[in-house]
């Protein structure tokens, strides 16, 4: 009886491995049908079911296919690559694993063992070089590394991983205060952050960065009315976040811009035409104003205190410049009288002139002076003479100077239709004396439509301001003007070399009205006002100040992002 049941079990499993068998030829079959119709491509006869939720990702890996395979016709190497690139990481799999679209399955279907060996160390080779070095890296080496890169790159690397980002956004203090510190090499006054962490250094790199895109699109993003001068404004000095303004209502005012506060108000015993100082408020400032109608020089301390007076000149003062040691005056009377105004002595007097002095510019115990018939001569302190004098002589012979400007070594001359700017060069021997023996190098002409009464310029960030004298019949053109001058890459001699040359500015140096109008918060409020002349105006790294004939002033702020243009992708970066 066991025997017969042992026989029944055996045949019946015999039937189910017959089944089986037949079920596993079967699949084999249809196996072989469905790889011969990826093979040919035939999907007309065979549709294999898709899963409804996996439809669309099928479509998508077709999509992606396609433009791999069409890249891989007409395309080079680079544009293959770049398209490969670009896909997903299941894209990639899909072209590199499936018989369909790649020659790889097959190449490798068809390899020796030798030549997966040889492989491998190829693959290994590859994964070297596609290996994430700043992930890898100890987060002080990997920022020293990012240290190297251009602010482009550095938030185009923000974009490549999360390892990233946080290395550049969390680990990047001295990163980003290095970009800081090259924004403000050239300032008055270098600005801190909140907190000194890469958060702070971010923020403040951030509004350093719109505030100079504010400077290149002429954008005040807001503009403070300070007040209490009764009378016209004949001089203002901007340094850092203390401003100096001389009036001819005979008060001198101190002022802290950033604050928008009257520190202290001065009683001056003439009107004043012409302010400078050293230092900053506190007690070892000074300023030094000149008096409009009597030719005295008045020494005050930034507390408000009357030093001295320093008297020397027969008319009145139209233009001073002081340093840590020296103080030089020009007057109405064409004298220059150089004083050692820490001691209250005067050291010399260059006698008269042939006209009036328009501005000059102090370095060290040599200075030069710029008339109002563009005759700049150059004079030695220490040696009491005269070093050397040249004639600025416009393209056309007749042209009539408008205004001047002169900062450190250079030299700003501006007629009625273009601005000249002129450099002294440095010695041959000491990269940090000015060699006043030659004549300046002529290193820019800017041709302006509008004709500019005043102006002031930011040595520094070779950024420059002016306006024209506002009147109803200028209409929208009562406007202030930004400009920048082009970077030096070595100006060119347009002078001869002579005791006494004359300097014909010809046109071969010529840029474009680059002026940019100011607009933003200075279109917004009604400041175009015939009434309110502009007279004088002064620069710092972060605001331009304009003095008006009937003693406002106006203080235009370029911080912030209240005001702005239309963005690049740089700063669409930076927001994010």
């Amino acid at each position: 009886m066991s025997l017969h049941l042992l026989q029944a079990e055996l045949k019946s499993a015999k039937d189910e491995l017959s089944d089986s068998n037949q079920t596993i030829d079967r699949l084999k079959i249809e196996n072989r049908n469905l790889n011969h119709q990826l093979v040919m491509g035939s999907k007309d006869n065979f549709k294999r079911p898709v899963p409804a939720r996996s439809q669309s990702s099928s479509t998508l890996h077709d999509q992606l296919s396609k433009a791999f395979l069409d890249a891989l016709q007409n395309g080079t190497e680079s544009e293959i690559q770049a398209v490969f690139r670009s896909m997903p990481s299941t894209s990639r799999l899909h072209l590199m694993l499936i018989r369909k679209y790649s020659r790889l399955y097959l190449l490798l279907d068809a390899s020796l063992p030798g030549d997966l060996a040889a492989l491998r160390t190829f693959l290994a080779k590859i994964e070297r070089t596609k290996r994430d070095l700043i992930g890898a890296l100890p987060e002080a080496l990997a920022v020293k590394c990012l240290m190297r890169m251009d602010l482009k790159s550095i938030l185009t690397c923000r974009l490549v991983s999360k390892t990233w980002n946080r290395v550049i956004s969390e680990c990047g203090a001295e990163l980003w205060r290095q970009l800081c510190y090259s924004l403000t090499s050239m300032d008055d006054e270098r600005p801190t952050p909140n907190t000194d962490d890469a958060y702070g250094w971010f923020e403040l790199y951030k509004g350093l960065y719109y505030r100079e895109e504010n400077w290149k699109r002429g954008l005040a993003q807001r503009v403070v009315v300070l007040k209490g001068h009764t009378g016209s404004i004949g001089a203002i000095k901007l340094r850092g976040s203390t401003l100096v303004t001389g009036s001819l209502d005979g008060t001198l005012r101190i002022w802290n811009v950033r604050t928008s506060t009257c520190l202290k108000i001065v009683k001056m015993p003439a009107p004043v035409s012409s302010v400078d100082f050293h230092g900053q408020y506190g007690h070892a400032g000074v300023i030094a104003a000149g008096g409009n109608d009597v030719g005295r020089v008045f020494l005050i301390s930034m507390n408000g205190v009357l030093l001295s007076t320093l008297s020397g000149h027969n008319k009145g003062i139209r233009t001073l410049a002081m340093n840590s040691q020296y103080l030089v005056s020009g007057g109405y009377d064409k004298a220059l009288v150089v004083w050692n105004w820490r001691e209250g002595t005067r050291i010399v007097k260059f006698g008269q002139q042939t006209n009036p002095c328009a501005a000059i510019s102090l370095f060290g115990s040599l200075f030069s002076s710029v008339q109002v018939d563009g005759v700049i001569r150059c004079f030695n302190i220490e040696a009491r003479e005269i070093v050397s004098q040249h004639k600025v002589q416009g393209g056309g012979g007749n042209e009539v100077f408008q205004w001047f400007v002169a900062e450190a070594r250079r030299v700003m001359i501006a007629t009625k239709t273009k601005i000249y700017e002129l450099e002294y060069r440095l010695t041959a021997h000491d990269q940090n004396v000015v060699d006043l023996s030659s004549p300046p190098d002529l290193v820019s002409v800017t041709p302006i439509v509008h004709e500019l009464n005043s102006g002031t310029l930011d040595v520094l960030k070779r950024r420059f301001a002016a306006a024209p004298r506002f009147a109803n019949r200028l209409g929208e053109n009562m406007r202030i003007f930004i400009g920048h001058l082009p970077k030096l890459d070595g100006g060119t001699m347009k002078a001869v070399n002579l005791g006494n040359s004359t300097m014909n500015i010809d046109e071969e140096i010529r840029g474009t009205d680059c002026l940019q109008p100011i607009e933003g918060a200075w279109l917004d409020g009604e400041y175009c006002v015939s009434t309110r002349n502009p007279t004088c105006m002064s620069l710092s790294s972060d605001r331009l100040v304009v003095g008006c004939s009937d003693g406002i002033l106006y203080a235009l702020d370029f911080c912030g992002r209240t005001y702005r243009a239309e963005e690049e992708e740089s700063e669409r970066d930076l927001e994010e």
